[in-house]
């Protein structure tokens, strides 16, 4: 409860703007530095990771992608905490899936008979996540080349000059990071559910870079429904705050609750599961 308020109040801003959060991740920077490092020795072009039981296969083809295979560790606990909510025959949405390192796991843990539907509008990633799911022999995940939102429509997205970088957004502007933009589509997955194009997901993984409390908007109807028994949202301060939008925390927090998933706790300083109680 207390870490409840702490992350959905003004006073994670503050402690932001004094530095102590990004402080807080300096280990994550270190290890990845070297990481990084260990790629020149071997420059493998597959990698293997071990999570659990669960065990993730993955192409690289440069140290940043090496590097961005191996914290998928760090999120162990994430990976942990949300396969345990996938019921065998259960249907999973990766929303934001990047290079498919959750889609893989998730699709090992609802088994073959159902299947994961992971959305990812940036190209190199959503070929690299094809290519990591062929390599791991799944088949029961359903790619989609648009993003969720509010509502249908066209949105930039601003991508980084890494495919696997993870941090491609359509409300974070990048600056001089080599990347660029792109148009892409947007749906609210409500219509896409109505209309019978996509079932209805039980399990949902949002990690949209600052896109979060637009995609809960256009999943009012599909995260009410009783079926749709947990959420985990990575909620990006930073972007939220520099997009004036400091108080979206408190919205994707009440929204959930709202639509009926009231058992709440962060499981570490910017992801929140929300499970229905």
């Amino acid at each position: 409860m207390i870490l409840h308020q702490l992350y959905t109040s003004s006073l994670r801003a503050k402690l932001r703007a004094l530095g102590i959060t990004r402080l807080l991740q300096t280990p994550g920077r270190l290890r990845n530095q070297w990481r990084r490092c260990r790629y020149s020795f071997t420059k493998p072009t597959t990698v293997s990771v071990r999570i659990g039981s669960t065990s993730i296969r993955a192409h690289v083809e440069n140290a940043f992608e090496f590097q961005r295979v191996l914290a998928i560790r760090d999120d162990a606990h994430l990976i942990r905490a949300l396969t345990s909510c996938c019921a065998i025959g259960a249907v999973v949405w990766d929303v934001g899936a990047n290079v498919g390192l959750y889609s893989i796991p998730l699709a090992q843990a609802v088994g073959a008979e159902r299947m994961v539907v992971a959305f990812e509008p940036e190209p190199r990633s959503r070929s690299r996540m094809e290519q990591n799911l062929a390599l791991n022999g799944v088949a029961t995940v359903t790619v989609k080349g648009f993003a969720l939102g509010r509502e249908r429509s066209k949105a930039i997205l601003h991508f980084a000059a890494e495919g696997a970088a993870g941090t491609h957004s359509m409300i974070h502007q990048l600056g001089d990071s080599g990347g660029g933009q792109l148009e892409i589509d947007v749906y609210d997955g409500d219509t896409l559910v109505a209309n019978g194009e996509l079932p209805q997901p039980n399990v949902l993984k949002i990690d949209v870079e600052g896109a979060e409390e637009d995609v809960i908007d256009g999943l009012r109807n599909v995260l009410a429904h009783a079926d749709c028994t947990a959420v985990l949202c990575e909620v990006h301060f930073a972007i939220l705050a520099e997009a004036g939008r400091a108080d979206a925390p408190s919205h994707i927090a009440a929204k959930l609750a709202q639509a009926g998933l009231r058992d709440q706790r962060w499981l570490d300083a910017s992801h929140l599961l929300a499970v229905r109680a």
